[in-house]
């Protein structure tokens, strides 16, 4: 069973945080979940209750994106889960092939640079630049702060706001993370640093 708990002032009618859709999830022959349906908005907490075997544990891994559904969707802020997002450094392949290896296929080790990428594997981060030009049909190229908007950036913003002024002069926790989610985003749209950052966006079949 699950069930809800009283709200905090918080909550709005924006962009669930989490949204499951029909959800099945079969493992061998057994259905452990069946027609599952759960919609979280911001500020609302939850409980989980059920007997041992009732699929509790099963449920908690797909909502916290451990574990994919057999059938259904699950959306988190607006994205759906199976849905690919990158953010990194983006390219060609003609780009890419007119400069040497290293400079796209880069090595990590200990926040410095590591050495050769077939060094002892699992040693080192391996980072590559992304081919825009080799993604599949439908791929979408977008600026970060184009991509964030369009999964509500701006409410989540705005819920910030109203929250801090009506709670600015408690100075709690909750009005010093108010704050911060609006500061933050300023920093995450700026078009002229982190705003303008490419983000790569498919769907994994």
């Amino acid at each position: 069973m699950v069930t809800k708990m009283p709200a905090t002032p918080a909550e709005s009618v924006m962009e669930p945080v989490l949204e499951l859709t029909d959800v099945h999830r079969r493992t061998g022959g057994t259905m452990i979940l069946k027609e599952i349906d759960w919609r979280i908005d911001q500020g609302q907490h939850w409980v989980v209750l059920g007997p041992n075997g009732s699929g509790k544990s099963t449920l908690l891994r797909i909502a916290g994106l451990h574990l994919h559904p057999t059938t259904g969707t699950v959306r988190v802020l607006g994205g759906e889960l199976g849905r690919s997002d990158i953010v990194d450094y983006t390219s060609t392949t003609p780009e890419m092939a007119d400069r040497p290896s290293g400079q796209w296929l880069r090595t990590y080790r200990g926040h410095e640079r590591g050495g050769e990428p077939t060094e002892v594997p699992g040693s080192q981060d391996v980072t590559v630049e992304v081919a825009v030009d080799q993604l599949p049909p439908g791929a979408v190229a977008d600026t970060q702060a184009a991509f964030l908007r369009r999964y509500g950036i701006d409410n989540l913003v705005e819920a910030g706001r109203r929250l801090w002024e009506e709670r600015a002069h408690l100075g709690d926790l909750e009005a010093i993370r108010a704050r911060s989610r609006v500061t933050e985003a300023k920093a995450l749209l700026d078009p002229t640093g982190l705003g303008g950052f490419t983000v790569l966006e498919w769907v994994c079949s």
